[in-house]
């Protein structure tokens, strides 16, 4: 045991997953260290808000993957795991005829539609998930071969693909409005805008674990399990990081080797600081005016280019809660999402805001209460943030009525709403992180490179952690928690230098 009161060898930046694992780990081998967490609650991306008596995920909601997975076990044994849920229906109301030139109307649903067309739907879903899926494994052999194709986005060469495939396809527009709607699917996962911002050189970098994906019912309780962990005191909320001096003079004592200057005028000093905020924040901190640059002296050219080059993506939920369900259970052992499969040539119609032609579906909360959720990436997402909220209703509550077949029925309206704002918050700026079209795969591990300072001795004065610094798992929880873990065991095989 030692106090909260001793001088800190390691300053971590952060209290998300990646934070609270370096600062366990630490503390595992008896290192004094202190976080510094700008908001007032630990967390970082991973949050829960309060929606009627339900706990909702704003943040972090997945496991990606069981095996191998860290936080898979600490799931389990908090009795976290729900079972994975079933993807919603792609089919229509049908009692819009020739709405659209494939007569299936605008919003895909399986109430009321015929037995022989909701089949075909199902067929066509089948067929177009397993040709986008097998172009995504093309795309894994390409970065695996390590073959160079910079100029080509992944959206680029799935567009080139689908048009091969479509050109035999007599139902090419059925296929056309899956296709689109996979592509949303795809780009949540990503959380990017679209997929013509994701490299395809560097797809097959990222690394899927084996078993299911996993909603948990509430993921930040992972959070509040490690927290308990660490000695009391360890993480100082409201400290909000405004400069990071890493790299003084080489005759400061060690303890006196960085220091962290925080805006409520608090200075902390130690051996070594281990950065752990989200890129999006990293891009906001790498300003080249000195006069705004968090960093002194700045970061060397390799790690601003990568900070620069990664990719920051958006993501936006809103969960609209109502007195009651009001739409329809599962059809033939399918899920009870209501899907959006837009047509790509109609006109845009003035009630549906562009956002919300980029989500695609209304899906039930998985507590069982009258909540749907729907998500958004990209310009949406931040389109999404700063909407009025009369109109957020105005919009969906049109969409829903189209969707269900109940447009010239008086819908509730939801009793009240929520929604993230990753994207405007100053302490995130965005979601997870993407390797774009055009940059090496190599930048996150220019990010993730640690920096020492320029005395000679090779002690690590910077270290970087979180989910945009792991190869293989970048974007996810599982990656940022593993980065923290890194960071603490490159900070400790020091030995005797530090």
């Amino acid at each position: 045991f030692f106090s909260s009161m001793a001088e800190p060898q390691v300053i971590v930046v952060g209290a998300g997953l990646a934070g609270i694992a370096a600062a366990l780990e630490l503390q595992r081998k008896n290192v004094v260290v202190v976080v510094l967490e700008a908001r007032d609650v630990a967390g970082g991306r991973v949050r829960s808000a309060s929606l009627a008596s339900t706990k909702v995920d704003m943040g972090a909601h997945w496991l990606h993957g069981t095996e191998g997975n860290p936080l898979w076990d600490m799931a389990q044994d908090l009795q976290l795991v729900q079972q994975p849920l079933v993807k919603p229906d792609l089919v229509s109301v049908s009692r819009l005829p020739g709405y659209g030139d494939d007569g299936l109307g605008d919003h895909f649903y399986t109430d009321g539609m015929p037995h022989d067309l909701l089949h075909h739907v199902y067929d066509a879903e089948a067929q177009a998930f397993e040709f986008f899926d097998g172009v995504l494994e093309e795309c894994d052999a390409v970065a695996r071969k390590g073959c160079q194709q910079e100029e080509e986005s992944l959206g680029e060469y799935m567009c080139k693909r689908q048009k091969q495939f479509l050109e035999q396809r007599p139902d090419c527009v059925l296929m056309q409005r899956i296709f689109a709607w996979r592509e949303r699917m795809e780009q949540l996962t990503v959380g990017c805008g679209s997929l013509k911002e994701v490299s395809v050189s560097a797809w097959g970098c990222y690394e899927e674990l084996d078993g299911d994906d996993v909603p948990l019912i509430e993921f930040h309780a992972i959070v509040r399990h490690l927290l308990g962990q660490l000695t009391e005191g360890t993480v100082k909320y409201g400290h909000e990081v405004c400069q990071v001096v890493w790299n003084t003079c080489a005759e400061k004592p060690d303890n006196e080797g960085c220091r962290v200057v925080c805006s409520n005028g608090t200075v902390h000093s130690a051996q070594s600081i281990i950065v752990t905020t989200p890129l999006g924040v990293l891009k906001q901190w790498i300003d080249p005016d000195p006069d705004r640059g968090v960093f002194v002296p700045p970061l060397p050219n390799p790690k601003t280019l990568a900070i620069q080059q990664l990719g920051a993506g958006c993501v936006a939920k809103l969960f609209l809660l109502f007195e009651t369900v009001f739409w329809k259970g599962p059809a033939e052992g399918r899920g009870t999402g209501i899907s959006l499969l837009w047509d790509p040539g109609e006109g845009h119609d003035p009630c549906i805001p562009q956002w919300m032609r980029s989500g695609k579906a209304f899906e039930p909360h998985a507590s069982g209460e009258p909540i749907l959720e729907f998500w958004v990436t990209g310009s949406a997402a931040m389109d999404l943030e700063t909407a009025a909220e009369e109109d957020i209703v105005d919009a969906c509550m049109y969409v829903l009525g189209r969707s269900t077949g109940f447009e010239d029925v008086c819908l509730p309206r939801p009793v009240q709403i929520l929604r993230t704002a990753w994207a405007s918050s100053a302490h995130s700026k965005g979601g997870y992180t993407f390797i774009p079209a055009g940059v090496p795969a190599q930048a996150i591990d220019s990010l993730a490179s640690p920096l020492p300072d320029s005395s000679g001795n090779g002690q690590f004065r910077l270290q970087f952690a979180g989910e945009a610094t792991h190869p293989k798992y970048y974007s996810t929880a599982h990656g940022a928690y593993c980065s923290g873990i890194r960071e603490a065991q490159r900070w400790l095989s020091q030995g005797s230098s530090v």
